[in-house]
C-alpha cells in the first residue's frame, strides 16, 4: 500500500495519478507508520489470526518477553550489588576490580547502572498487559546502551568493539518486538511472568558469585560469563528445559520452539563475534578461546533438535490456536 501511494509522486504530469497527487499530495508520516502498524498486526496475529499469523506473533511476543525478563533481572542484580562495588560494606570482602566502561567518571556510572530501573519497569509493565507504557519504559535504556556505545566508538583508542554494537541491534531489535503487543493480542500470564522476574532475582547472586569467586583464571572467567555467555548458558539451559518438557501441557505452545530458535540464532551471532572481538583486540588465550567456543557449540547442539520442533509445529498447525501467550 505504501509503495503504490509513492509511485503516484513519480508520475506523469498528464496522467489521473498525477490529478490525484495534485488533489491529495504525498502520503504523511502518520499515514505510512498506520500502514505499517497495520501489516505487523496482520503477520503478528493475535486472538482471531489465521494460524500461520498467530504462531509467528505468539512467538515474537514470547521473545518480546524473555529478552525484557533477562533484562530486568541482571539490572536488579546490578543495581543490587552497587553498593558492594562502591565499597560501603566493610564486612563483605574487598569487592574486585571492575572491566573497563565505557562512559567516563562514577557519575556516569551511577547513571547508567540506575537506567536499568526502566528496564524493570518496563517488563513489569508489558507482564501486567499494560504494553504501551512498557514500549516508551523499554527505549531508556536502549537510547542510554546506543550514547555509551557512541562514546567509546569516537573516544577510546579501540572503539567499540563489533560484538558491543551487535549486542545494541539485538536489543533494539527486543524493542521493535513490541509492536506484536497490538490490541489483538493475547493477555500474558502476569502471575508465570512475574514469577518467573521474582525467581531471576532470587538466582542472581549465582551469577555473581560465579563471575568474582569460580577458582579459574579472571579472564576465563569474565570470557564465560560476559553478557554473551550469559545469554548462551541461559537460553542453553531453557532449550534443553523445553525439550525435556515439551511433550507436557505446560510446554506444548506450538510458539516456544520458534521463540528459542530466533533467540538462539541471536545469541549464536553474538557469541562468534565476541570470540573474534577477544582474538583481535585483547589477543585472547587458547582458553579463553576454548571456553567461548563450548557455550557456542552447546547452544548450536542445543539449537538443532528446537529447529526440527519449530518445522514440525509450523507443519502442524492447529485450526483454533489458543488465546493466551504463555
Amino acid at each position: 500500500m505504501v509503495r503504490t501511494f509513492l509511485e503516484c509522486v513519480g508520475a506523469e504530469e498528464d496522467t489521473e495519478d498525477a490529478a490525484y497527487l495534485r488533489d491529495h499530495g504525498r502520503p504523511d508520516r502518520r499515514e505510512v507508520l498506520s500502514v505499517l502498524a497495520l501489516a505487523a498486526r496482520l503477520r503478528l496475529g493475535g486472538v482471531g489470526a489465521e494460524p500461520r499469523s498467530r504462531l509467528w506473533g505468539d512467538a515474537i511476543r514470547a521473545v518480546a518477553l524473555l529478552g525484557l525478563l533477562f533484562h530486568a533481572v541482571m539490572a536488579a542484580m546490578e543495581i543490587g550489588v552497587m553498593p558492594w562495588l562502591a565499597g560501603e560494606f566493610p564486612p563483605l570482602p574487598t569487592p574486585p576490580t571492575e572491566p573497563p566502561f565505557g562512559l567516563p567518571g562514577e557519575a556516569w556510572r551511577l547513571a547508567f547502572n540506575s537506567v536499568g530501573l526502566f528496564a524493570i519497569a518496563a517488563f513489569v509493565a508489558l507482564a501486567v498487559n499494560q504494553p504501551r507504557p512498557a514500549r516508551w519504559l523499554a527505549v531508556v535504556p536502549l537510547v542510554t546502551d546506543w550514547v555509551a556505545r557512541t562514546y567509546e566508538a569516537v573516544s577510546l583508542p579501540g572503539g567499540t568493539p563489533p560484538g558491543s554494537w551487535l549486542m545494541v541491534l539485538v536489543n533494539t531489535g527486543l524493542v521493535l518486538a513490541l509492536v506484536a503487543f497490538h490490541r489483538e493480542a493475547p493477555p500474558v500470564h502476569t502471575r508465570a511472568w512475574i514469577g518467573a522476574f521474582v525467581a531471576g532475582v532470587l538466582l542472581s547472586p549465582l551469577y555473581v558469585i560465579g563471575m568474582w569467586t569460580l577458582p579459574v583464571a579472571p579472564d576465563l572467567r569474565f570470557a564465560a560469563l560476559d553478557w554473551s555467555g550469559l545469554y548462551a548458558l541461559s537460553l542453553s539451559a531453557a532449550g534443553v528445559a523445553y525439550l525435556v518438557l515439551h511433550a507436557s501441557a505446560v510446554a506444548r505452545a506450538a510458539h516456544w520452539p520458534l521463540t528459542l530458535l530466533f533467540l538462539g540464532l541471536a545469541v549464536l551471532a553474538l557469541r562468534g563475534v565476541s570470540i573474534a572481538d577477544y582474538v583481535v583486540q585483547d589477543g585472547a588465550s587458547a582458553g579463553v578461546i576454548a571456553v567461548c567456543a563450548a557455550e557456542a557449540l552447546i547452544l548450536l547442539v542445543v539449537c538443532v533438535p528446537l529447529a526440527v520442533l519449530a518445522q514440525r509445529a509450523t507443519r502442524e498447525l492447529p485450526m483454533n490456536p489458543a488465546d493466551v501467550t504463555g
